[in-house]
C-alpha cells in the first residue's frame, strides 16, 4: 500500500473523530463519498452496539449516528499502520463514555461512582 493511501487512511480516522467530538456528520460524509465507492461495505467487529453490516455511503452514516447516540463521547486512536500488501492493518485504542452508562450500572447495582472507583 503506498504512503498516500496510508495518509489517506489517517485522515480518515482523524475526520471519523471530529465528527464524534462535534456531532457533525457534514466533512465525515463528504471525505466518505470522495474517498470509498457508492456500493462500499462496511463489516464492524461487532465490538459495538449497531454492529451490522452496512453498505454504501448512507449505510456508513447511520452506523457512525448510531454510534454517536449510543456515547456521549467517543474516540478511536489509530495505534499502528501496518502495509501487508494490499491491505492496511490498523489496531485502534477505542474509548468513550456510554451514553446511557447510569442506567446499566444501576440494573447491575452499581452506581457511576463504584464504577470510576479505584480497585
Amino acid at each position: 500500500m503506498s504512503q498516500e493511501n496510508v495518509e489517506l487512511v489517517k485522515r480518515g480516522y482523524a475526520v471519523l473523530n471530529d465528527a464524534y467530538r462535534t456531532g457533525d456528520l457534514l466533512a465525515l460524509r463528504q471525505f466518505t463519498e470522495q474517498t470509498f465507492d457508492p456500493n462500499v461495505v462496511f463489516k464492524p467487529s461487532g465490538l459495538l452496539p449497531e454492529s451490522a453490516e452496512v453498505v454504501g455511503h448512507d449505510g456508513a452514516m447511520q452506523f457512525v449516528a448510531a454510534q454517536m447516540e449510543a456515547f456521549e463521547t467517543m474516540l478511536l486512536e489509530p495505534r499502528k499502520f501496518t502495509d501487508v500488501g494490499t491491505r492496511l492493518v490498523v489496531p485502534v485504542r477505542l474509548g468513550g463514555l456510554a451514553r446511557h452508562e447510569a442506567e446499566a450500572l444501576e440494573a447491575v447495582g452499581l452506581s457511576e461512582q463504584d464504577a470510576h472507583a479505584e480497585p
